[in-house]
């Protein structure tokens, strides 16, 4: 099977820091969201680069925030340190909590 599209994917799994867990989105609505900083490498893991270990890329929104088998959240959106360069380290990134989920009588389908 060939390439379809410009769409690539990419799986990556990164680590960050917990800034907020009451913080506004992107667009700064809302007070529900979480906020991960980048650890410039300093987050217990020894296989990072000088530019810090979180991690987005374009098209990440939607996909999951866990730890090993447990579930955190949903992506909502990154910042890099050069607007809309994903090339550039990641500064922030923001997930939905599955606590708000479950707060607002939704249930997270997992079979």
């Amino acid at each position: 099977m060939g390439k379809t599209g410009e769409l690539v994917s990419t799986l990556t799994q990164s680590c960050g820091e917990v800034d907020s867990i009451n913080s506004s989105n992107a667009d700064g609505n809302g007070n529900t969201f979480v906020v991960v900083k980048n650890t410039n490498g300093n987050a217990g893991h020894d296989h990072t680069t000088g530019q810090g270990s979180l991690r987005c890329y374009p098209g990440d929104s939607g996909g999951p925030w866990f730890a090993l088998t447990t579930g955190y959240g949903i992506m909502h959106s990154c910042a890099w340190q050069t607007q809309n360069n994903s090339s550039t380290p990641v500064t922030i990134a923001i997930y939905t909590s599955l606590d708000y989920l479950n707060s607002i009588g939704t249930a997270i389908v997992t079979q």
